[in-house]
């Protein structure tokens, strides 16, 4: 909640900071913070201070990070979804065979048709 009342998080850091024996949904909720206000570094940094204390993380926990470590750009991700296409169907065999045949055979249709 404090990580939305200002831009630096000083608030929520001094809250954080005051819990004696922080549980992984605080930890959580600051990395979350930390990325709401794009201060990614900072995110990074308290998540590898978590692993450090031996909390154990969890999936909330992980995917609050995810967006810092693998983030791509609009385009970046149009190349990557195009080349994975292109790996997984356009660049089989069987498929191209499969779809020259349906092709051929509905140019054939269409041609005695009209």
């Amino acid at each position: 909640m404090y990580s939305k009342c200002e831009k630096g998080m000083l608030s929520s850091v001094k809250v954080f900071e005051g819990i004696l024996a922080p549980r992984i949904i605080s930890w959580t909720a600051m990395i979350a913070g930390f990325m709401q206000n794009g201060l990614n570094e900072d995110a990074v940094g308290l998540y590898r201070k978590m692993l450090r204390c031996g909390m154990k993380e969890n999936e909330f926990s992980f995917a609050s990070i995810l967006p810092t470590q693998y983030s791509q750009s609009t385009w970046g991700q149009f190349k990557s979804y195009l080349l994975k296409q292109w790996r997984t169907y356009w660049g089989t065999a069987e498929y191209n065979l499969v779809r020259f045949f349906f092709t051929f055979a509905i140019a054939l249709m269409l041609g005695s048709i009209f």
